[in-house]
């Protein structure tokens, strides 16, 4: 059950498009609190990965997919 909580305050089209149109992947990669910054989740099976600073590559534990590093530099 979800509680709907009115304001008095009301959104512009323009506000809301904005609102809409942010990158919320980034957004919510770089607010990450520091002890899950090295998580990751298998998009194939949904297992979580850990990522260490000096991997370009990691492979899935449980099914093997070739998974990229949200902070691997490609050179």
């Amino acid at each position: 059950m979800r509680n709907t909580i009115k304001t008095n305050r009301i959104v512009t089209e323009e506000e809301l498009k904005k609102i809409n149109d942010m990158d919320w992947d980034s957004y919510y990669r770089e607010s990450l609190p520091s002890e899950t910054q090295g998580l990751l989740t298998c998009p194939n099976c949904n297992a979580i990965v850990l990522s260490r600073d000096d991997q370009s590559e990691l492979a899935c534990y449980r099914c093997g997919q070739r998974i990229k590093p949200l902070n691997a530099t490609t050179p």
